[in-house]
């Protein structure tokens, strides 16, 4: 469509997946298994393997229980080779309803511009983000594939996957 109206698009909608844990209202079923569904759904939508994906767009709310399931969620999509994983919201705040449209167009512009945000303010990972790559700057990076992941109230979960243009 953006090209029909000559613009230039920033990326393309590859695959998307969702998963609802229905844990608690307000906390994701502490092991991630949802989310986990929710990046496997989108991979498999797409026609990708984990391996194709060079960023992650985490949802990571800031709370030991939200951070702790998606790290232990990305950890066991991704294995030993983890992608860069970052987040925004540390720049820009949690939206809440609006998180998921505000980080997936973050997501994209970083796809386009060949950027992986860094992470602002983070100085100590929890100790299940051993072994993710989270750089702490932003950085210059080709890149071809990004999941964006976006966790609401009530355990839904939802992930797109965005490829270059």
């Amino acid at each position: 469509l953006a090209r029909a109206r000559g613009a230039r698009p920033l990326a393309g909608l590859a695959g998307w997946g969702q998963a609802c844990d229905g844990y608690h209202c307000a906390r994701p079923e502490p092991e991630g298994a949802a989310l986990e569904a929710a990046m496997r759904r989108a991979l498999d939508d797409a026609g990708f393997a984990p391996e194709a994906v060079d960023h992650v767009n985490a949802h990571a709310p800031s709370t030991p229980q939200g951070d702790r399931a998606e790290a232990l969620a990305l950890r066991r999509l991704f294995g030993r080779r983890s992608p860069a994983i970052a987040s925004t919201k540390a720049l820009g705040g949690h939206a809440l309803s609006m998180a998921g449209l505000l980080e997936a167009a973050l997501c994209a512009l970083a796809l386009s511009e060949s950027v992986i945000p860094g992470q602002a303010h983070l100085e100590e990972p929890d100790e299940a983000c051993e072994g993710l790559d989270l750089p702490a700057a932003s950085r210059a990076a080709g890149f071809g594939a990004a999941l964006n992941n976006s966790s609401g109230f009530g355990g839904a979960n939802v992930c797109h996957l965005f490829t270059r243009t």
